[in-house]
């Protein structure tokens, strides 16, 4: 009994000292810049029957006016229709969070794999004049009617 008993007293202290390791956070905390306006607008682009689907919205409920240029390249094997397809959204105000505009394309008919070019340019013109120009490439497959890649999130500080 008396050999078993320090055993015990310093199996105990050893486990309850696992306890309290740190283990490290993968989260990273990013700080915003102080000078800068959070407008919150998201544009999503998404491959969707017979094209693509763009989706315009706020994430704040701060009121935006603006100008929306949507362009988009799709090179594939076999294309019939819609190889470049745009949307001008012009002197559009967004100020309600959570419901999008969702405008449509003209339709796209092809096949194969594809590279898709995916080009936004924004000019806020309230509350402060500020133009953005995003470009993004993206891999799919274009299936007849339906195009098939990755959604494309363009995000305004």
């Amino acid at each position: 009994m008396k050999k078993i008993l320090p055993i015990l007293v310093v199996s105990i202290l050893v486990l309850s000292g696992l306890g309290i390791a740190a283990v490290p956070n993968e989260k990273k905390i990013v700080n915003k810049p102080l000078n800068t306006q959070d407008w919150g607008v998201e544009i999503v682009v998404e491959g969707w029957w017979f094209g693509y689907r763009v989706s315009v919205g706020t994430t704040t409920n701060e009121s935006v006016t603006g100008d929306y240029i949507v362009n988009i390249t799709t090179n594939a094997s076999r294309m019939l229709v819609g190889k470049e397809l745009g949307y001008d959204l012009m002197n559009f105000t967004s100020d309600e969070p959570g419901f999008p505009i969702k405008p449509h394309l003209k339709p796209l008919i092809g096949f194969g794999r594809a590279t898709i070019n995916i080009s936004v340019s924004v000019s806020l013109t309230a509350p402060v004049v500020e133009e953005f120009l995003f470009e993004e490439e993206v891999k799919g497959i274009v299936l007849l009617f339906y195009v098939l890649c990755s959604d494309t999130t363009f995000n305004i500080p």
